[in-house]
């Protein structure tokens, strides 16, 4: 079974034991939390695709949309 991302950075943190890095990373943390785009609709849907699921689409995008069709 795969972890999650969440699991995999908390695992991550856990098995830290430099201390330097600890701090730079929680400081790195609160820097980002300020920075970052509030509650967008739209970020409801984040994580929410397999990785199988994700690249399929990203294929189907590609496949489909790559040529402009009619005149511009």
């Amino acid at each position: 079974m795969e972890l999650s991302i969440k699991e995999y950075f908390i695992s991550e943190i856990l098995d830290m034991t430099n201390t330097t890095v600890l701090v730079q990373l929680f400081e790195l943390y609160q820097l980002l939390k300020k920075n970052t785009i509030g509650d967008s609709p739209i970020l409801s849907y984040a994580g929410c695709l397999e990785d199988g699921e994700a690249e399929a689409m990203r294929q189907l995008f590609q496949t489909e949309f790559q040529q402009i069709e009619g005149e511009w």
